[in-house]
């Protein structure tokens, strides 16, 4: 969520600079990027970028993978909130954002899997073409929902893994 009483603008790709603090990952994922594209063209953009304002540009402080999904779309601009910061201040946002922002574990992606496939017509199939999964991901998370509490714990906490469960719950 935006900061309260911040406005999102709509900024040109172009003004945009990375900023020193921007390359807080080691790299791009480019699927990630891909899948993100794909779901920013279907869906819209959820949540805009932060930059702060630098001379005549703006620097990124969060929002690198939207920024590159934006301009692997083609898009000239991106919406984004302009924070009030200095390269200290942006440096803590960035690294506050990354540390924050956590995945789902497998059994919250089946949980939400399983809440959406009654209401897809078109099954599996269409939630994978909606999700840009295969249909492979989405089965092997959807699966979950059939093994024990006891490995749902242990996966959701990361004490086993989803291969790993898979071959415990055939036996």
């Amino acid at each position: 969520m935006p900061p309260e009483n911040s406005q999102v603008i709509h900024i040109a790709l172009d003004d945009i600079q990375p900023g020193s603090n921007a390359h807080s990952r080691f790299a791009l994922d480019h699927d990630h990027v891909r899948r993100l594209a794909t779901d920013i063209a279907a869906h819209g953009l959820l949540n805009p970028i932060a930059v702060r304002k630098t001379d005549g540009a703006y620097a990124l402080i969060a929002g690198r993978h939207r920024l590159e999904a934006f301009r692997q779309l083609g898009r000239p601009t991106i919406p984004g909130i302009v924070a009030a910061a200095d390269e200290r201040t942006a440096t803590r946002l960035t690294l506050t954002e990354n540390l924050l922002r956590a995945a789902l574990s497998p059994v919250e992606e089946a949980r939400q899997l399983a809440a959406l496939l009654p209401d897809e017509p078109q099954g599996v199939d269409g939630l994978a073409r909606t999700l840009n999964r295969s249909i492979t991901w989405i089965l092997d998370r959807l699966e979950l929902c059939d093994y024990p509490p006891e490995v749902l714990e242990l996966v959701h906490t990361k004490r086993l893994t989803l291969a790993a469960a898979k071959h415990l719950h055939k036996i």
